[in-house]
């Protein structure tokens, strides 16, 4: 699948490769560090150091703890955003 977490990890590779970096820090904020941690597993030649800023490392934990049974995700949401989804979901406005 091309738009996977390890694309995505694999094109920085190539980002590191192709801006010639010896040596460098990677920072990863939210989805992002998901990301980060993806590529710092790999243990690439160079990087120095691994920041991370509201990490993201369990997917199925992250969605598992927005899940409702009853309202999917919707309880994740702000309240007037939660407001608005159910009145167009009752007058089929959508």
């Amino acid at each position: 699948w091309l738009l996977s977490p390890d694309y995505y990890a694999d094109e920085l590779g190539e980002l590191v490769r192709h801006v010639g970096w010896d040596e460098y820090h990677l920072f990863g904020s939210s989805w992002g560090t998901m990301l980060a941690q993806i590529y710092a597993l790999r243990q690439p030649p160079g990087l120095l150091s691994l920041m991370l800023s509201g990490p993201f490392s369990d997917s199925k934990l992250y969605i598992d703890a927005q899940w409702d049974e009853e309202t999917g995700n919707l309880g994740s949401m702000p309240l007037f955003v939660q407001g608005r989804i159910r009145e167009l979901d009752r007058t089929k406005n959508f």
